[in-house]
């Protein structure tokens, strides 16, 4: 059976994803949850993580801006769009435009490397029983 988001704690390169108010990159669930990168060291690359709730309807936003991916794929691609938004700074809807269709079927992989306006951002996905989780850095 699957825990609690709230008690998601989860080993990643670098550092551990924890449910807390600890200060750091961070994404919040929609039951208010928030989830936190906190690295095991004080310096390295930009880092930005963004989660969404499996078993939950797809949200219409999603549905209408991947319609061509399942729910699942949709998902884990969403999350991997808003990391690239945040290490960029670029709105998630501009960067949703920008990203070739071609790239948005291989978001769900477990490791993916982009290349945004000169920027390499290394996808990592660290997806739970309870959550899709992809985590970012930049490269």
């Amino acid at each position: 059976m699957a825990g609690s988001p709230a008690d998601l704690s989860l080993k990643v390169s670098g550092g551990r994803i924890v449910a807390a108010a600890t200060p750091g990159p961070a994404t919040y669930l929609p039951c208010g949850t928030r989830l936190v990168f906190v690295s095991d060291t004080d310096a390295g690359n930009a880092v930005a993580i963004d989660a969404e709730p499996r078993g939950d309807p797809l949200p219409d936003v999603i549905a209408r801006a991947l319609p061509k991916l399942s729910p699942g794929s949709a998902l884990r691609a969403w999350t991997v769009l808003e990391v690239v938004a945040k290490l960029t700074g670029t709105p998630i809807l501009t960067v949703l435009r920008t990203v070739p269709a071609e790239t948005l079927i291989r978001l769900d992989r477990r490791n993916v490397e982009l290349l945004w306006h000169g920027k390499t951002i290394k996808i990592e996905r660290h997806d739970t029983d309870d959550v899709w989780l992809a985590m970012g850095r930049l490269a």
